[in-house]
């Protein structure tokens, strides 16, 4: 393999990082806003989160969990430790949703890629 296909590749993978990683970030904010305005922004997506919810306890914890997670994956130090939590607690999400007997396919297609988005950053960024 030549040095400029090696170039390439690794500007794929960088900028493939970075939309993942930024992507995954927009998304956390944007649910967390939508909680936040309880369906004036989204009415679509905060059925849904209701539907995902456990009891209203948590459904309050949720977008302060959200906002803080999603401001520390913008930070380069704190990103693969805040991609990691947000990857749990959304797994977590995923165990209720499979008690209530919902259809989690969307919600496994979205872990799987802050899955991809953790890894690039524990891969990627430990090499630059």
């Amino acid at each position: 393999m030549d040095s400029s296909r090696h170039t390439y590749l690794a500007m794929f993978m960088w900028y493939s990082h970075i939309g993942l990683t930024f992507g995954v970030t927009f998304y956390a904010y944007f649910a967390a806003f939508s909680r936040f305005t309880s369906s004036r922004s989204s009415p679509r997506l905060y059925t849904y989160q209701l539907s995902s919810t456990g009891d209203k306890a948590s459904y309050r914890f949720a977008p302060f969990l959200e906002m803080t997670l999603a401001t520390l994956i913008v930070f380069q130090k704190t990103r693969t430790v805040a991609l990691f939590f947000y990857g749990v607690f959304h797994g977590l999400g995923i165990i209720l949703r499979l008690r209530k007997i919902n259809d989690v396919g969307t919600d496994i297609a979205f872990q799987s890629i802050i899955g991809v988005a953790y890894w690039s950053c524990s891969v990627l960024e430990s090499t630059y």
